[in-house]
């Protein structure tokens, strides 16, 4: 029997990508996204090139929506051995940023994503096996003045992470919040073209499916709570700008 591998946000990005690379991998893909055309359109390219995949229109700031989800997910395909917890938003500011704006970031990156880890998390429990990637972001590790609002979300999706992952392992489930730095998507193209760097220098989606694989082959005797990934072209540039200030000096306070 292919394994079931459930992906939020599968409708574009780096959650569309996944899905296409797990089909390829012989993984039942249940695509999950508020754009039911896109889905659709995915579903086509995986079935035509031999996949198998559900599709499934759903907001995941909608608990309720998620558990009846979910619920049916696991009534028509029977378990889910893999949780790609992925969707999200992002919008810019903190001290600016509008109410309606941090609500439905909260709503969406990090409520909705414990509302989807956590039923899938309990028809896991219950098989007693499965691994869940949530996708939080290195913002949920080193905030960034003008990000404030996205990164309280992605820092609470790595506290969550965390303490699913501990309490996951009695019933032989792995929980992995994987935190990359910026990677070449659609939603990343504005802050590129202002930046001057090349989309090709920098993380692509290829980079977290090679992740998602290391780490469904690692084996039972090791965990890993949490990974962060990053850009070369983004960490040197940190390290000129340092160097310009302090060069090779040893300053004493």
């Amino acid at each position: 029997m292919n394994k079931i591998a459930v992906i939020t946000g599968a409708s574009s990005g780096i959650g569309r990508a996944v899905a296409i690379d797990l089909a390829a991998h012989g993984y039942n893909v249940v695509l999950v996204s508020r754009s039911i055309d896109k889905l659709q359109l995915l579903q086509y390219e995986i079935t035509k090139s031999g996949g198998t995949a559900q599709v499934y229109a759903l907001d995941v700031a909608d608990s309720v929506a998620v558990d009846a989800c979910i619920s049916d997910v696991v009534t028509t395909l029977g378990r889910i051995d893999v949780l790609f917890n992925n969707a999200g938003v992002i919008y810019s500011e903190t001290s600016e940023i509008t109410n309606q704006n941090l609500k439905h970031m909260i709503d969406v990156n990090l409520l909705g994503a414990m509302s989807v880890g956590n039923a899938v998390a309990r028809q896991m429990k219950k098989q007693r096996s499965g691994y869940i990637i949530n996708l939080s972001s290195i913002g949920g590790k080193v905030p960034s003045a003008m990000l404030g609002g996205y990164n309280s979300s992605k820092f609470g999706l790595v506290g969550y992470g965390d303490a699913l992952c501990q309490e996951m392992l009695a019933y032989s489930v792995k929980v992995t919040t994987l935190c990359p730095g910026m990677i070449s998507t659609d939603m990343v193209k504005g802050v590129l073209n202002r930046s001057g760097i090349d989309a090709e220098e920098i993380m692509q989606p290829e980079h977290i499916i090679k992740t998602i694989h290391y780490l469904l082959e690692l084996g039972d005797a090791v965990v890993i709570k949490e990974l962060v990934l990053d850009s070369t072209v983004i960490m040197k540039k940190k390290v000129a700008a340092i160097s310009s200030v302090y060069g090779n000096k040893t300053n004493n306070r």
